[in-house]
């Protein structure tokens, strides 16, 4: 699960380092996006949201220390937001200080019992810690709030099958797949449970299940690879003045990935270094209409 944000938009001055940062993530351009958003926080040291998408950037290349200590700085002038409490005790959860993370998702049930994630980590870390009985109250809480975390039942069920309980993990991976229809670890843990059951046909279309999802995930890992490849050659030729060899690149991008308005933006860039505006202003206007279909999901 990965960090999450507050809903505070980042301000103007800025703007531009956080729109080149946006279109870094998108393309899992996680270092890129971390200099970008050093800067901007340079220039806006006031600005929560910018310190929670540093915490992100930093978060999404497993930089521990540096997701910490960007969350904390953002925590610093909001001291009591849920969601980077929240951050901060899942990123101490990922870098394994448990009683750290412990003590800021604490903090967040104190203040909100139905927050269905803290209560989702605080039952992974109880059972790190062999305490049982607390993990499957986290559990019954999370999966009890308004709005539960879509895969809280699937810890839950882990726990369950651990345990021995399987007609109560079974019902646990059942609903873990209803929220995450595709997840490929529920399929093949909802099949062993089957397994275990004696449920052999249905155990069977869950583990295929599993195998199908696996592959698809692995070809959609390579699709982001080459595109990430591709962005980097287009952006190498772009520094270097070769804006022909930048377009190659742009349009092979466009081709492999046409639903991002980055592919569109970048197009647009490089018709633009080639004196092409008619070409130029159709791409960026379809880099926005891209944007504003997303926004509005």
């Amino acid at each position: 699960m990965s960090a999450q944000s507050p809903s505070r938009d980042a301000a103007a001055p800025a703007g531009e380092l956080v729109a080149r940062a946006q279109q870094a993530l998108a393309q899992a351009r996680f270092a890129e996006a971390e200099r970008a958003l050093r800067q901007a926080t340079a220039l806006e040291p006031q600005n929560v949201a910018l310190w929670v998408r540093l915490g992100q950037a930093c978060y999404a290349q497993k930089s521990w220390d540096a997701a910490l200590e960007a969350f904390e700085r953002a925590l610093t002038l909001a001291p009591d937001d849920l969601q980077i409490l929240t951050n901060i005790g899942v990123c101490a959860h990922g870098r394994g200080a448990l009683e750290r993370a412990r003590t800021a998702l604490e903090r967040v049930t104190a203040l909100d019992a139905a927050q269905s994630r803290a209560q989702v980590f605080l039952a992974r870390i109880a059972l790190s810690q062999g305490r049982k009985a607390d993990a499957e109250q986290c559990f019954v809480r999370a999966l009890a709030a308004p709005k539960p975390e879509p895969i809280a039942p699937y810890y839950q069920g882990l726990f369950l099958y651990q345990e021995q309980r399987f007609e109560e993990a079974r019902t646990s991976f059942e609903r873990a797949l209803v929220a995450l229809p595709d997840f490929p670890a529920a399929h093949m843990n909802l099949g062993l449970v089957l397994d275990r059951i004696g449920d052999a046909q249905g155990s069977t279309r869950h583990l295929q299940r599993f195998e199908e999802l696996n592959r698809v995930r692995v070809e959609d890992h390579k699709r982001k690879l080459k595109l990430a490849s591709l962005f980097d050659a287009a952006n190498r030729d772009v520094e270097s003045g070769h804006a022909e060899a930048a377009l190659a690149s742009a349009l092979a991008a466009r081709d492999l990935a046409p639903e991002l308005p980055a592919v569109h933006a970048l197009l647009g860039r490089v018709y633009t270094l080639l004196e092409r505006p008619d070409d130029a202003s159709r791409a960026n206007a379809r880099a926005r209409e891209l944007s504003q279909r997303q926004g509005s999901r």
